[in-house]
């Protein structure tokens, strides 16, 4: 039971860690994270997903570049088609859209670029964040289940149980 005990311990670490090391880590970078909730971007963004976009630090994007911009209060993470000739706006579409996203984008209304997906996080860090109490109620009760559970020394005999000093062969 030790084992167990070790690795659910060992696993609640490395999540508390890397958690707290997207949330910093990527604030300190300015990134920003988003739970991709359309198919338009699919196969190469898919529903589910989690977005990650870095700023453009005064960067025009190019064309095939993924961008996140903001249009009518909601955040469009599309490619660019085409770039204006002076480059202050873009023309962007989803991958499976037939045709462009209607208007220009002004290159300052894009949020930033994408630097990584990673498949599925988007609808898990969604959950969590609307279960945040659920989960951690769970992730306490499991501790205290564990921290509960009877343990047993290497003769078997249960903590605390009766050991006697084994002579020295030598």
């Amino acid at each position: 039971m030790g084992r167990v005990r070790s690795t659910v311990v060992n696993v609640q670490l490395a999540v508390l860690a890397l958690t707290a090391a997207a949330a910093l880590g990527g604030e300190a970078l300015g990134l920003s994270a988003l739970a991709v909730a359309t198919g338009s971007m699919e196969p190469s963004v898919p529903v589910g997903a989690l977005a990650v976009c870095a700023p453009l630090g005064g960067d025009v994007p190019q064309v095939g570049d993924v961008v996140a911009y903001r249009r009518s209060g909601t955040t469009v993470l599309h490619r660019v088609v085409s770039v204006s000739g002076d480059g202050a706006s873009l023309t962007c579409r989803g991958d499976r859209n037939e045709g462009p996203d209607p208007g220009a984008v002004p290159v300052d209304a894009v949020a930033g670029r994408l630097v990584l997906c990673v498949p599925g996080a988007g609808t898990a860090l969604t959950a969590l964040a609307e279960h945040r109490a659920a989960a951690v109620g769970a992730l306490v009760a499991v501790d205290a289940a564990i921290c509960l559970l009877p343990t047993r020394s290497r003769d078997g005999r249960g903590r605390g149980g009766n050991r006697r000093k084994r002579p020295v062969v030598g």
